[in-house]
């Protein structure tokens, strides 16, 4: 189903364009569950999807966009329009910092295990506590300035004023973001080590 031919089906939700900087990105509100098909779009993708105080049940659509999916250089300004979801931006983000080097610090703050019992409670794996994640910030701060003029690291996590060459802008939340992306993949990685391992046994 594209998306097109999902509007036709259900002509009274309501569907807004809201930003100028992305024009081809919808936001979709709905009560009656018509979204639940949106996740199956063809031609558009979900990005980022929330209960809205005002509106009720909405979430955010963007063109899928493959050659934008294969050079991996989603910006903040994409992600702040809508254009990425906040999983794809932060891996893609990880991946420009340097992914082996996140993978270690996420070694110093659980185990794959663990990291696997986190994550099928609860996506954003708050069930460990908050100082583990908040204490690899000034390792993550590190790689950043070692590494932000050869990677441009700043170019992509950027989007207010224009930086002197060479300011490094760069938050706590943002060092959490960034680690909890490679720790989902890491995560994931295990549930599907731990199910292999599970049938080759019973087989």
């Amino acid at each position: 189903m594209t998306f097109a031919d999902w509007q036709a089906k259900y002509p009274g939700v309501k569907i807004v364009y809201p930003y100028p900087e992305a024009p081809t990105v919808a936001m979709v509100t709905d009560h009656t569950g018509a979204l639940r098909e949106l996740y199956t779009l063809e031609d558009y993708k979900v990005t980022s999807d929330m209960l809205k105080a005002h509106y009720g049940p909405t979430v955010w659509l963007a063109p899928r966009d493959a050659a934008r999916d294969a050079a991996d250089d989603w910006t903040r300004a994409d992600y702040m329009n809508h254009l990425v979801s906040h999983e794809d931006y932060y891996q893609s983000l990880a991946r420009c910092i340097g992914w082996d080097a996140l993978a270690r610090m996420v070694s110093w703050i659980a185990t794959p295990a663990e990291l696997a019992r986190a994550v099928q409670s609860d996506r954003h794996l708050n069930a460990i506590p908050l100082h583990r994640w908040d204490a690899v910030h000034p390792s993550v701060l590190q790689i950043i300035r070692e590494h932000n003029r050869s990677n441009g690291i700043m170019a992509r996590s950027w989007c207010g004023q224009p930086l002197q060459p060479g300011t490094i802008c760069w938050s706590l939340s943002e060092s959490v973001c960034v680690v909890k992306a490679v720790a989902r993949v890491i995560a994931l990685e295990e549930i599907d080590r731990q199910a292999r391992e599970g049938t080759a046994a019973n087989g």
